[in-house]
């Protein structure tokens, strides 16, 4: 058994790349720890790595289609597929294009996750519906499905079911995890402006 996504990850040569893979201490392209630039502290404080912990591992990137299980040989399958997938959308006419959230830019979910929150463009979101309905199935599990009968009930519990994640469809919600579990003392002053630069 091993695991796939879908991921965008920003040009490895762009400010943006370059210092959130150095947040999160991991340069997923290059596949090596970093460490901390020093602002970082000034910025947030006592900064410390521990705030990294669960997000740093997987780099910098904004998940398209979440990590499923699968057989090893049906790797190749994801491949072709996102490949077929992408040949369906024409650069020039059908950019995906993300937009840094006005309403909400910096967020922190379930009291651990601080996350910049986009929204993304028609074909992008088309896109990710193409991921959930042709990719995920491939599957044949995923952490949402082990955890569905005990904490998940609905529509939500359905969508795992079929495309193992409750995240899909109009469920996405595009974003990069800068600190994974944050446990400093100052959300609010992060929400409010530390990462809004």
């Amino acid at each position: 058994m091993t695991r796939f996504g879908v991921y965008y990850i920003p040009p490895e040569d762009s400010e943006f790349y370059q210092l959130g893979s150095s947040l999160l201490g991991y340069d997923i392209r290059k596949r090596q720890d970093l460490p901390a630039p020093p602002h970082f502290e000034k910025e947030l404080g006592a900064f410390s790595r521990t705030w990294t912990e669960s997000a740093g591992r997987f780099g910098f990137h904004l998940t398209i289609g979440d990590a499923i299980v699968c057989e090893h040989h049906d790797l190749e399958k994801v491949q072709h597929e996102l490949s077929e997938l992408l040949l369906c959308f024409d650069p020039r006419q059908h950019p995906f294009l993300l937009t840094l959230r006005e309403d909400r830019p910096v967020s922190i979910w379930r009291n651990a996750a601080v996350v910049l929150e986009y929204a993304a463009n028609e074909h992008f979101r088309a896109f990710h519906d193409l991921v959930t309905a042709r990719i995920n199935p491939i599957g044949t599990s995923s952490r949402y499905l082990r955890e569905l009968e005990e904490k998940v009930k609905g529509y939500k519990a359905a969508r795992i079911r079929k495309f193992f994640s409750p995240y899909v469809l109009d469920g996405w919600a595009p974003h990069f995890t800068l600190l994974n579990p944050y446990k400093g003392g100052e959300p609010e002053r992060l929400k409010e402006g530390v990462f809004r630069r």
